[in-house]
Order: structure tokens, then C-alpha cells, then sequence
């Protein structure tokens, strides 16, 4: 009994309840007509084990979460909050004493360095889980991921009047200071690298990024006229995807094919793949031409990707 008095706390803080009703199911007496085939009365008693051990650990549960919920600010709880992580420690320190409270701490942390399969279990998962989600956006990378483009009254008066003049040419611009100079120096560069006529009207298309962890989205287009010049602006978790989607909606919209212009960014191809897919952006011209193959594999039906 004075080793179990010793050993058991360890044990019971290194184990779940489940582990520990396995570990002890040998112990568990059973029926005198058991037999090593057909141990039912020992099955019999270790389910009743199994419950009261799990009736306890939801009883300490609730009653913890309770206490916890009544006895901490909820502000303490929040990110930075003395709480956050440790309620338990929170309390034993605020009512118990700091002796007690540093007590606690201690044998906590005695506990991890002597039982780290918990660490490692849960180090474990994380690294899965991290693993599987990277797995899951590359191979989803070149999915349209936008289940809907609505455009506003503006928006389709662009599209509608530029497709009237002959081809629809869109210069993809990241949004910067969003001045005068901006503009001018961005469409004499466009014109002049890719051959554009003078006589022919363009539209800005901007993208703003949103939250990158949302993987599907509705894009809601909105126009605008600043210095004299028609943009097309949207949020989305996904520069290349959503610059996709609008040209195929604009296709859809004119029944003509749309040019889209691009420069190469400078850097690390590799880099910029990273980029794109954690944060959403990276090196957008060659992905929004693979997102464009994946959704429309006919040719003849694909907007044109110009890159310079």
C-alpha cells in the first residue's frame, strides 16, 4: 500500500483513465467458473471498473470546469491572460498559496521530464496533423476554391463596355500606394512588354488578401474609377485562384475569351510556391494559368495568360 501510495499519483497523471483500467485489468477478480478461454466474470467486473473510473474523471471534469468558470475573470482566460493554459494553477496559486501553487508547478513539470510519452504523443499529432493539411493544400493548389463571383453595377458596366471595343485586357496589379504614378508606370510597362495597342482600352484587376486559412470563398467584385483609370477590386484567401475565377466569370459574362497580364516576380521560384501555399500569395502568373488548365481543360475555352 506505501508503494502504491508513491507510485499511483505518477501513474495516474502519465495515464488516462482508460490506461489505467487496462493496466489494472489483470488484478481484476473474477467468477470461479471463469476459465482463461472465457474470462466473463472478469469482463463483467472490468467493465464496472471502466465505468466508475469514467464516472470519477467526468465528475473531477465538470467540477473542475465549473469551479474554474465561476472562480476566473474570464479575462484571465484570454490570450495573455494569467489563466490561459493553466487554470488549475491559476487557482491553487490565487487561493492555495504561493507555496502550494509553486507545488503544484513542480510536480507538473517533474512529471513531464519523468513520463514524456505524453509530449511525444501529443508532438506526434501535431506533426501529422501540420503534415496532412500540407499535403491536403498542395495537392487542392490548382482548385478554383471560389464557389461563387457576384460583380456590382460598376464592375459589369466595365466588363460589358470594354468587351464592346473589341478584346478585354486586364493588367493584374498588386495594390500599392494606389496613386497616379502608380497607374501610369504600371500600364506603360504592360503596353510596352507585351505589345498592347494604344487604342486599346485596359482594366485594372487588384486582389486584396483575406484570411489565407479560408479555403473556399465568394468573391465579390466591386469597380472603380480612380485617376481616370477602370479597376476591378475583391478580397480573397488566394491571389491566383480568385484572378481565375474572374476571368472566367468575365468570359462567361462577355462570351469572349479575356487577356490577363502579368510580370515575373523576382526571387526564388521556391520561395514564392512557399508562399503561395501558406499565405495565399507567392508567384502568381504560373498558378493562376495552372488553376485556369485544371477548371477549363478545352483550349479554345481558356482566357489567355500573358507574362513579361
Amino acid at each position: 500500500m506505501a508503494v502504491a501510495l508513491v507510485v499511483f499519483p505518477k501513474l495516474a497523471l502519465g495515464l488516462s483513465g482508460f490506461e489505467t483500467g487496462v493496466a489494472v485489468m489483470p488484478l481484476v477478480r473474477g467468477v470461479p467458473d471463469d476459465t482463461p478461454e472465457h474470462p466473463r466474470g472478469r469482463i463483467h467486473n472490468t467493465r464496472k471498473l471502466l465505468v466508475t473510473a469514467a464516472l470519477i474523471m467526468s465528475g473531477f471534469l465538470i467540477t473542475s470546469s465549473f469551479a474554474t468558470t465561476i472562480l476566473i475573470p474570464h479575462q484571465q482566460f484570454e490570450e495573455g491572460g494569467q489563466a490561459s493554459g493553466r487554470a488549475l494553477t491559476y487557482l491553487a496559486h490565487r487561493y492555495l498559496g504561493s507555496g502550494f501553487g509553486t507545488a503544484y508547478d513542480l510536480t507538473m513539470i517533474a512529471n513531464i521530464f519523468e513520463r514524456p510519452e505524453g509530449i511525444k504523443i501529443a508532438s506526434f499529432f501535431i506533426a501529422a496533423i501540420l503534415a496532412t493539411l500540407l499535403v491536403s493544400r498542395v495537392t487542392r493548389a490548382t482548385e478554383l476554391r471560389v464557389t461563387e463571383v457576384t460583380v456590382d453595377e460598376a464592375a459589369q458596366r466595365f466588363i460589358e463596355e470594354t468587351a464592346a471595343k473589341g478584346e478585354i485586357r486586364i493588367i493584374a496589379n498588386e495594390p500599392d500606394a494606389r496613386d497616379l504614378l502608380e497607374y501610369l508606370k504600371k500600364e506603360h510597362e504592360e503596353r510596352m512588354r507585351n505589345q498592347i495597342p494604344a487604342d486599346d482600352p485596359v482594366v485594372f484587376l487588384e486582389v486584396t488578401l483575406s484570411d489565407p486559412s479560408e479555403f473556399e470563398a465568394q468573391l465579390q467584385v466591386t469597380g472603380e474609377e480612380r485617376h481616370g483609370y477602370r479597376i476591378l477590386r475583391l478580397e480573397s484567401s488566394a491571389v491566383p485562384n480568385a484572378i481565375a475565377a474572374v476571368l472566367l466569370h468575365v468570359r462567361d459574362l462577355t462570351g469572349k475569351r479575356p487577356h490577363v497580364y502579368f510580370d515575373w516576380t523576382e526571387g526564388s521560384p521556391g520561395a514564392h510556391l512557399l508562399r503561395y501555399l501558406i499565405f495565399g500569395s507567392g508567384e502568381v502568373a504560373p498558378v493562376t494559368r495552372e488553376v485556369l488548365r485544371a477548371a477549363e481543360p478545352d483550349l479554345r475555352q481558356r482566357p489567355f495568360v500573358h507574362v513579361a
